[in-house]
């Protein structure tokens, strides 16, 4: 019964966080454009500072956990700042304010995953396949809620984004009040190799890995910037939901059924994936209705639904035995943050210039080179 209650509680966080980022900051970059007349290039510049600041959040909070020996109290802190950062974004009308509450959005917002995630892992240390079917249930109810929150936005206006991020965020901060913090004991204290063992990281085979990591989320971090796609294609609000809604829903039965594709390779499947994501970046650049872009997300959601868990297992192969912890953390952070960075100074570029097609066909090229460190990463030697 207390293991059941737990995953109902976990759930409900999960729930509640994403629906959060999916009532505010999924359509942030839109009410920017459409209510205060953003421009494409600005819009890429705030994605930077997002992602930049985020990138140094991950470490920041990450460490205050283990500091404080504590998950709950955190990813508590990280909800409060969030919706400040939300009403920041909102009201502030100088430019440079409106830069610095998206910063500050980015610096806790995105962090909270790995804050909940670990939190989940920690309290079901001896039983980790329960993470899935929390996991997923975020998926569905996120999917269903984008599917219809454009159709509210486009009724009762942008105003109602604060309603619900606050209504998601006082649940999130409710619901963790009252559930069991992660046990804490059995966190390893930083040794004097850890920078040694950062230099082994950082080479060698896992090198490679990282490599193709960084393409992959490059390219995969095509939503980074979806709202600026729709707008050039005159797709309404509600399209972006439905492009959500899509690309979540098409996820979860490949999330789902990925134990029947680990007969497959890791390498095998981030190729076939990668595959994916290449024909799903041409197809948006030469989209010219909403409705292309639908589809796009629903073939781009196949190729995060295989990507996900085939990336998980190939830097477990690949990392050093007593490193796979932190080749996680590491991963997340390139395949991401850096990878989300890049494509944020990308658009800033040349969004305004060259156009985001042209940005979408650079993805698709990136996405292409990536290939090669992947097929350069021979079979681990058994130890």
């Amino acid at each position: 019964m207390l293991s059941r209650h737990l995953k109902l509680k976990f759930s409900l966080l999960q729930c509640t966080y994403w629906c959060s980022v999916g009532a505010f900051s999924s359509f942030a970059i839109n009410y920017l454009q459409t209510q205060r007349g953003v421009s494409a290039g600005t819009a890429g510049t705030l994605l930077a500072v997002f992602t930049c600041v985020a990138f140094a959040g991950q470490f920041f909070w990450g460490r205050l956990c283990d500091r404080w020996k504590t998950n709950r109290k955190v990813f508590i802190i990280t909800n409060f700042i969030m919706l400040a950062a939300c009403f920041g974004v909102f009201f502030l009308r100088d430019l440079w304010m409106i830069f610095l509450a998206y910063g500050l959005l980015g610096f806790v917002q995105s962090t909270m995953p790995a804050v909940l995630d670990s939190w989940i892992l920690k309290t079901y240390a001896d039983n980790p396949q329960a993470y899935g079917p929390i996991r997923s249930s975020a998926s569905f109810v996120y999917a269903i809620f984008t599917f219809f929150f454009g159709s509210i936005i486009s009724r009762a206006g942008y105003g109602i984004m604060l309603v619900f991020v606050s209504v998601f965020v006082v649940g999130s901060i409710v619901v963790a009040f009252v559930a069991a913090d992660a046990p804490q004991a059995e966190i390893p204290a930083a040794h004097p190799g850890a920078k040694g063992g950062m230099r082994r990281l950082l080479t060698g085979q896992f090198s490679l890995v990282l490599v193709a990591l960084l393409c992959m989320g490059m390219s995969g971090g095509m939503y980074t910037f979806m709202a600026i796609i729709m707008n050039q294609v005159g797709g309404s609000v509600d399209f972006l939901g439905y492009t959500m809604f899509a690309s979540a829903m098409c996820q979860v039965p490949f999330m789902l059924f990925s134990r029947k594709m680990a007969r497959f390779s890791p390498k095998s499947r981030l190729l076939f994936a990668g595959c994916i994501y290449a024909v799903t970046l041409v197809g948006m650049a030469l989209a010219k209705t909403p409705l292309t872009l639908v589809l796009m997300s629903l073939l781009s959601g196949a190729g995060f639904g295989i990507i996900l868990p085939a990336l998980r297992e190939l830097v477990e192969t690949y990392a050093p035995a007593d490193l796979r912890t932190t080749a996680q953390s590491v991963s997340d952070a390139v395949n991401v943050s850096l990878a989300g960075l890049l494509n944020s100074l990308l658009i800033s570029a040349l969004g305004d210039t060259a156009g985001v097609s042209v940005v979408l066909f650079i993805l698709a090229g990136v996405q292409i080179i990536g290939f090669i460190p992947l097929l350069m990463i021979r079979p681990p030697q058994k130890q």
